[in-house]
């Protein structure tokens, strides 16, 4: 396989994994705005953000390690 298809094949995990939280947010977020909760609003988006990062760290991590030219894991080598 080629680097672009498994690289796609790691994106899209990450991409379904944000759609997920970003959905499950805006349910949430929702709810309280019915109830004219700000606080538990707020409290609901602060989280989402912060479990983004952390699950969006390590991906970024094994992308970067994966660019031409890094010292990464993942090397390609001319011949």
């Amino acid at each position: 396989m080629s680097g672009a298809t498994l690289m796609n094949n790691f994106i899209s995990i990450f991409q379904i994994m944000c759609m997920g939280l970003g959905m499950g947010t805006s349910v949430l977020t929702s709810r309280f705005f019915g109830m004219h909760d700000r606080n538990s609003m707020k409290k609901a988006a602060n989280l989402m953000m912060r479990t983004q990062l952390v699950i969006a760290s390590p991906f970024a991590v094994v992308r970067q390690s994966c660019l031409p030219g890094s010292r990464g894991f993942i090397q390609q080598t001319a011949r």
